[in-house]
């Protein structure tokens, strides 16, 4: 998400100006942070010799200015202004360590955003896995439900969030020059009647509605649409669609034309396994059914938008990714630190009663007062006593970070997998797919209930009851 500011030297017009005894052929581009200057020649035009020391050549009249270190180093900087984002059907993540896979396929493939359809988890909210900060909109059935993965670099972008349905999720997030707002969808299939397709354009309209004109607005996911060849500017079609337009495909072009997006996968050329999103269970029909789409004035800071076959999660769906030249850095907010007592010092009968009788002295003392006060400054004097007795007589409890429980051995099998995948080996792949499963099953359990910490089944079990004994015991408290 890094950038580097380039300046040009010269009359502002991207021309440098002619330094004294240097040819017009040579370009010299000043490269702010390293304080030095690198000459590059126009084509067509005789060779300046170099200094290997990054010296100005005394034995000549032209002046070169070189940066020390090879453009290696530039070429990995402008490539931190690139960010990936990308859209993928994981058609669950109920599945047993099938979303620490997931994190890491999307390490792999490089993708810093990502949103996901079809997770099926229940509610709403966010949590964190790795290093990655997971936001999810669910239903009450379990079906449906969408998600957006940010990794490390970007997950310090968020402002806020909306989870709309189990089938739209919004996010914003603060980034340069204009704030970024990101519409995850879910759209019904082709078996829903038209009113059910009906409500949710309105619920996503409805939500366009509420974003300002000037931010950079991306709506992406499972459209389950197909808007087929032939290119439409007005309603932000290109030339590079696939299949044939269906009734869904209709929705999607009406709204994209009435909120001015671009539908980016049917505008940059590719061969064609890297345009279709969909494959059929035997292999024979591919088609078209997720999109990216952009307001028109930011469709010039995508680079590129396709599909990454090789990518791994158990699903029929491809990978469908996107390059954008965007700056996210994080916004300042200040955060209250989470704070835990050490509450198993409860279970000695004596730092028990302590913590009863300071307590009940205290709110004594705070009913008997002749003030008046509030609801609300009665509850905040009570937090505060609770609070501070906490302190005193318990001290906090270290927060310890949780480790990843997925191993080298299910890693392993999940790279041997995605390999099955791209060479197209399909019994060998479904064969590694049950294996990965049984033994993200087995890992899990042995993280739960097994020895993961060097303790006996005996400790462990002790561990847990305790806990057990804790929460019962806090309803007295």
């Amino acid at each position: 998400m890094g950038d580097i500011m380039r300046h040009t030297l010269g009359n502002g017009f991207g021309w440098p100006a002619k330094l004294s005894g240097t040819p017009r052929a040579t370009r010299a581009i000043y490269c702010a942070g390293e304080g030095t200057l690198r000459a590059r020649k126009t084509p067509g035009h005789d060779e300046v010799s170099s200094n290997p020391s990054g010296r100005p050549a005394s034995d000549t009249g032209a002046q070169n200015y070189t940066v020390e270190g090879s453009s290696k180093r530039n070429k990995k900087k402008r490539k931190k202004r690139t960010t990936n984002i990308g859209t993928w059907n994981v058609q669950t993540l109920k599945e047993v360590g099938k979303l620490g896979l997931l994190t890491r396929e999307l390490e792999h493939q490089d993708v810093n955003i990502t949103g996901l359809c079809e997770v099926r988890w229940q509610g709403c909210g966010h949590f964190t896995s790795g290093d990655h900060l997971i936001v999810y909109s669910g239903g009450k059935g379990g079906q449906a439900g969408v998600a957006i993965v940010l990794d490390k670099q970007t997950k310090g972008s968020l402002v806020s969030y909306g989870a709309v349905s189990d089938r739209i999720l919004v996010v914003h997030l603060h980034t340069k020059p204009v704030k970024t707002t990101i519409i995850q969808v879910y759209a019904p299939t082709m078996q829903y009647n038209e009113e059910e397709k009906e409500l949710f354009y309105n619920q996503l309209q409805a939500v366009m509605d509420t974003i300002k004109t000037r931010n950079m607005t991306i709506v992406m996911g499972d459209f389950n649409a197909k808007v087929g060849e032939g290119q439409e500017k007005k309603k932000g079609l290109g030339s590079h669609g696939l299949g044939e337009r269906n009734v869904n495909g209709e929705y999607l072009l009406n709204f994209s034309e009435a909120n001015n997006l671009m539908v980016l996968n049917t505008w940059f050329k590719c061969h064609q396994r890297r345009k279709y999103t969909w494959i059929s269970p035997n292999g024979e029909t591919k088609n078209q059914i997720d999109f990216i789409m952009v307001n028109k004035q930011w469709f010039s800071s995508f680079s590129n938008c396709v599909t990454k076959p090789g990518a791994d999660c158990d699903t029929d769906q491809i990978l469908l990714t996107a390059k954008l030249k965007l700056k996210g850095f994080k916004k300042k907010v200040t955060e209250i630190p989470l704070i835990r007592y050490d509450l198993a010092r409860l279970h000695d009968t004596e730092v028990l009663n302590k913590y009863l009788i300071e307590t009940e002295n205290r709110f004594e003392i705070l009913l008997k007062t002749d003030e008046e006060k509030s609801p609300d400054d009665l509850r905040t004097d009570m937090k505060e006593i609770w609070n501070q007795t906490a302190e005193s007589l318990l001290g906090r409890k270290k927060i310890s970070k949780g480790k990843p429980w997925i191993s080298e051995k299910t890693k392993e099998l999940a790279d041997r997998k995605r390999k099955a995948r791209e060479e197209g080996d399909k019994p060998e792949y479904q064969r590694l797919k049950a294996d990965v499963k049984k033994q993200s099953q087995l890992e899990r359990k042995t993280n739960r209930w097994g020895n993961p910490c060097g303790t006996s089944s005996q400790e462990t079990f002790v561990r847990i009851n305790k806990e057990k004994k804790t929460f019962l015991l806090w309803p007295r408290l």
